[in-house]
């Protein structure tokens, strides 16, 4: 002990130096666990897997969160959008890629957009208290269990289901006699009408019936009183599984040009990329975006660009790229669609059940095209298109008209800039 307390007084300096380290040690350790973790009440909260948002089974929205360990997440907006009297039902999943931070009880949350996974759209930061079936983000409860997710649908549909075996029954004339509605397994309910049993069936499809008559034994034939329209964005399901995948690069220049200039070609010095993550991650990229800034450039120039690692990703094999950006005085190409040609209009994304058609006469299209002479030159045909991703319901909308063109390359007008279209 002599011999210690000698060491100590003789190495003060090397002594306070060691417990300095010491400190800084722990500082840095405890802020980085808090990153991912933070307590409430003396309760460490830790986020991992699924956390849905409790709703009504009637709530025709509902949000899902998934976090992993390292502090990326994402998050599905389920919607439901219906009418009593349609005939369709339309299930709308959209994805976005976040990332989030724990700290002194709050949760924040960086939401990306989808389509490149590396633009900061939005930033919400929540109170977080735990509970015993999950979190309260602001008040609202969100369950981690995960063997209630694929309930999350049928509960969405659980009433439509009901209203359909009621319409049944009304039609044919037992709607007086009907007196219990119970859940017989998953996706199954039975009406009991006296004599007739009116069973629906909720599936991928839709909300279907058939009725089962106990004087004959036997089942009605089956028929749909809704059908599901399904829309999802890039759908994400969650796998452990790590991979590499080589994906292209796409050049996304911004801002304007020196006035009477245009770009002739984006020319990168690699046009694919190397990335290691997990596969539910990446099997939805489908490029690897590049932004180049060519705001009153002039000239031709060659841009050193360096590479920021996706939130998707855990490394990617390049630390900077080369683009050569190359320009030339603008050139204007006229087109006008008439006749026969109108017919070259592709219509996408119409959504399944429905059919979509012109509800005026169209009589000519007149597309005005800027780029350079040599680019210009390339251009024998055109592709017009409406795009009724947006449209799930029947009815008569002004919908855009699109060139589907390089715009990287190319600017252009089209005149009428907007049809009416009407689906059935």
């Amino acid at each position: 002990m002599k011999s210690f307390k000698k060491f100590i007084k003789n190495n003060l300096f090397l002594s306070i130096t060691i417990a300095m380290l010491l400190i800084v040690i722990i500082v840095i350790v405890v802020g980085y666990s808090g990153k991912n973790s933070t307590t409430d009440n003396n309760v460490t909260i830790k986020l991992s897997g699924y956390y849905y948002e409790n709703v009504r089974t009637n709530s025709f929205d509902q949000n899902i969160y998934y976090f992993e360990n390292d502090g990326t997440c994402f998050i599905k907006q389920k919607s439901l959008l219906a009418a009593w009297e349609s005939s369709t039902l339309t299930v709308d999943d959209k994805y976005n890629y976040c990332t989030y931070e724990l700290k002194n009880n709050s949760l924040t949350i960086y939401t990306y957009n989808n389509n490149y996974y590396d633009k900061l759209v939005d930033t919400k930061t929540y109170k977080i208290e735990k509970t015993d079936n999950g979190i309260k983000l602001n008040d609202v409860e969100f369950l981690n269990n995960d063997e209630n997710i694929n309930d999350i649908e049928e509960n969405f549909f659980a009433n439509y289901s009901l209203y359909c075996a009621s319409k049944v029954a009304k039609a044919y004339g037992v709607s007086k006699y009907c007196t219990t509605w119970e859940k017989v397994s998953d996706g199954f309910y039975n009406y009991s009408c006296g004599v007739a049993t009116i069973r629906t069936i909720i599936d991928e499809n839709g909300i279907s019936y058939d009725i089962y008559n106990s004087n004959s034994g036997q089942f009605l034939e089956k028929n749909y009183c809704y059908k599901i329209i399904r829309k999802s964005e890039k759908e994400i399901s969650v796998s452990d599984s790590i991979i590499t995948k080589t994906i292209p690069v796409k050049i996304i220049p911004s801002g304007n040009l020196n006035g009477g200039y245009v770009i002739d070609s984006i020319k990168p010095s690699v046009d694919q990329v190397s990335v290691i993550g997990y596969e539910y991650r990446l099997e939805s990229i489908d490029f690897f975006p590049i932004y180049v800034d060519v705001d009153n450039l002039s000239s031709n120039k060659e841009f050193k660009i360096k590479l920021n690692k996706p939130i998707y990703s855990k490394s990617i094999d390049l630390d900077e790229i080369l683009v050569n950006v190359l320009i030339e005085k603008e050139k204007t190409k006229e087109i006008v669609l008439s006749g026969d040609d109108l017919y070259k209009i592709n219509v996408k994304n119409v959504y399944s059940g429905l059919r979509a058609s012109l509800d005026e006469p169209l009589k000519q299209v007149k597309i005005k095209v800027n780029g350079t002479e040599k680019n210009l030159n390339e251009i024998e045909t055109v592709k017009v298109y409406i795009d009724l991703s947006k449209y799930n319901a029947p009815g008569v909308y002004e919908v855009d008209l699109n060139l589907d063109i390089d715009e990287s390359i190319y600017s252009y007008t089209i005149e009428p800039s907007k049809v009416k279209i009407k689906i059935t």
